[in-house]
């Protein structure tokens, strides 16, 4: 009764008291303390021995339980007498830690060696530098983290980051490329920073570079002696005059768009097998030699300019070659992931157009102008020809004009394209007209993996064919698709679509003049290729196709099913040697 008459002042310091006789004395010390002051005597206690030894354990004890105040509250006490004790700071440390206050945490992790911690402390150690930007104390935590541990992948992740913050760019893309397993918003990011790296590192080793080159020039400087000033009658040799005259040449656009300088001879082995509603079978066989020249001329224009790898150009891209082919039956037309060059040759093809010799030309002329601090536009116009014996007046092809928006973003590349197309026979005159348009988006989620997304619809128009030539009238794509670098330089592509297509007209079906027919067609296709020698490349491609049609009149379905494939697979096998110059 007499506590609670107590003024609040003095009831409190009562109470802290008590809970520092928990620290200051043994529990038998505590136990007699204890009726003295409901007794109220007055007379002074001696005060009692500090147990570091029971301090200790009631603190760890606490912290154990999760009373982080009553475990910091013996903390402290052990240090107020005893600075150096090194797991009072550590236990201190981690319990601001927890508390995330990490400006306590750091001074108190930073006055003991990190060598001296556990993996998961050391991890704290780092972050709480990390969140004040101490970058050294952050990196030297993070590295401390074993491979295998549960947080090696975050402490790779954060120490990658700090070690770009102090220009350490090997041991960042190494940290980097070790943190796999991350949340999802730090994995997407991780592809960033590791970009970002590499673009820093080259950066860094180019300005490392220029001062090497400078040094080497102030150096022959002071050992070469001064000339005299020239005169007005001198003759200077002609090439120092080019030398003195000679202006940098403009840096090249970081844009999408460039001009491969390459001459390659390939071989192609292709195999195709149809299969008609298992009511008929077509084969195809081919076997092509190439030989291409690709190169042409680029230009950086003044105007446009952003900055000095951000600037207007335009490109011209020649593709001079020859083809020799020996092919066997007639190749089915697969719509989804078939090139113009390609369409063009197979729907000539059913048109009666063949030939074993070509000479192939072929040119893309395009502007591409920078848009805001990541987007390039650009607009062009190409065409394919191939001369069947090498015959001007038997050409076929495509020509087309092009259009495409894209933005190298954070996360990838996203781009919107539009396209007009005509496809020619062996007369040059167009069988095929349409255009069309694409929405993509294509990212790295992991290293050396690519995955992309395209949707896209195309409308098509058939000219003076005859009653040879069928095809959709519209298309409407969606496709997935994936890429994963491998050692040795090889990369493999998987690639899988949804394409359903409009026919209003089908001409070849015995015994009915036209007939409309809707497909569905689902297609795949893999691939591995690559150079394991920088002039040699080698690959090979599987595909398949499955359609599923949806007949306008049921009772035309015995005449349309012999003549109208359901099945389509393919094989290829490639090798080409790369003659560079």
């Amino acid at each position: 009764m007499k506590l609670r008459c107590l003024p609040p002042l003095a009831r409190a310091a009562k109470m802290i008291a008590a809970v520092m006789l928990v620290y200051t004395s043994s529990p038998s010390q505590a136990l007699q303390a204890a009726p003295q002051q409901t007794q109220g005597q007055s007379k002074k206690r001696a005060a009692a021995p500090f147990n570091l030894r029971a301090v200790l354990e009631t603190a760890n004890r606490y912290y154990e339980m999760g009373r982080l105040n009553d475990a910091l509250i013996g903390y402290s006490a052990i240090l107020q007498r005893y600075p150096a004790h090194t797991a009072a700071i550590v236990q201190s440390a981690k319990i601001y830690y927890r508390m995330d206050r990490y400006n306590e945490a750091a001074q108190l992790f930073n006055r003991i060696p990190v060598t001296e911690l556990d993996p998961e402390t050391s991890y704290e150690f780092g972050w709480s530098n990390f969140n004040l930007h101490n970058y050294d104390g952050a990196l030297r935590g993070f590295q401390r983290v074993p491979p295998g541990h549960s947080l090696a992948d975050l402490a790779n992740y954060y120490g990658g980051i700090a070690a770009i913050k102090l220009r350490k760019f090997d041991v960042a893309e190494d940290m980097l490329e070790k943190a796999l397993v991350l949340p999802d918003k730090l994995a997407k990011s991780r592809g960033m920073y590791l970009k970002h790296v590499q673009a820093l590192r080259l950066m860094h080793q180019q300005h490392e570079l220029a001062r090497e080159r400078e040094l080497e020039r102030e150096t022959l400087a002071m050992a070469v002696p001064k000339r005299k000033p020239k005169t007005e009658n001198e003759i200077v040799p002609i090439a120092e005059a080019n030398a003195q005259s000679a202006t940098p040449p403009p840096a090249q656009p970081m844009g999408f768009k460039a001009v491969e300088h390459i001459a390659t001879m390939s071989y192609l082995k292709e195999n195709q097998i149809t299969n008609y509603h298992g009511r008929n079978r077509g084969k195809f066989d081919a076997k092509i030699a190439t030989f291409d020249v690709i190169t042409g001329p680029q230009a950086v224009l003044p105007i446009l300019r952003q900055s000095k790898d951000r600037a207007a150009s335009v490109g011209l891209e020649i593709d001079l070659g020859l083809e020799s082919r020996d092919q066997d039956g007639t190749e089915q037309t697969v719509w989804a992931g078939v090139d113009d060059h390609m369409l063009a040759r197979q729907l000539n093809q059913r048109l009666g157009t063949k030939a074993d010799l070509y000479a192939h030309a072929a040119g893309d002329a395009w502007l591409e102008i920078p848009v805001g601090a990541m987007s390039w536009f650009d607009i062009g116009v190409d065409a394919d020809s191939l001369f069947g014996d090498f015959q001007r007046r038997k050409s076929l092809g495509y020509r087309r004009g092009y259009s495409d928006w894209r933005c190298r973003c954070s996360f990838g590349v996203i781009g919107v394209s539009a396209v007009y197309r005509e496809i020619v026979d062996s007369l040059n005159q167009p069988i095929v007209q349409g255009g069309g348009g694409n929405f993509y988006v294509k990212s790295e989620v992991a290293p050396k993996l690519d995955l992309g997304f395209d949707l896209g619809y195309q409308s098509l128009a058939y000219i003076d064919q005859g009653d040879l030539l069928d095809g959709p009238d519209s298309l409407a794509t969606v496709q997935f698709s994936a890429a994963q670098g491998l050692p040795a330089n090889l990369k493999i592509t998987a690639t899988a679509s949804y394409q359903h297509q409009s026919n209003y007209q089908f001409h070849n079906v015995p015994n009915y003049a036209q007939l409309s027919a809707d497909g569905g067609n689902i297609f795949g296709r893999a691939s591995l290729e690559g150079s394991p020698l920088p002039f040699l490349k080698l690959g090979a491609s599987a595909l398949v196709s499955s359609t599923t049609w949806q007949l306008k009149d049921e009772a035309t379905k015995d005449a349309f099913e012999p003549v109208v494939p359901s099945y389509t697979q393919e094989l290829d096998l490639w090798a080409g040697i790369n003659l560079l110059f």
